[in-house]
């Protein structure tokens, strides 16, 4: 599995958004759509479809496909 495409595509879906359009850019406040509630609504939606768990510690920096991307490639490193 493609993790960075799979988590592009979570993103995508809750953005309304082309996969193609999510890059290391995109994030809160900068890519239109992409507020507070969206993020985590993200976040969780990462969690269950690759079956992993993030600490409550780490949403506050999970606002990025960036970050995402990085903390979801550590955890199942």
């Amino acid at each position: 599995m493609n993790i960075e495409a799979k988590i592009k595509e979570i993103i995508a879906e809750h953005l309304n958004l082309q996969v193609a359009d999510i890059n290391d850019e995109s994030g809160l406040g900068i890519t239109e759509g992409w507020d507070s509630v969206k993020s985590l609504n993200i976040v969780l939606d990462i969690e269950k479809n690759l079956n992993i768990r993030f600490d409550m510690d780490d949403f506050e920096d999970l606002t990025s496909f960036k970050n995402i991307h990085k903390k979801v490639s550590d955890l199942l490193a």
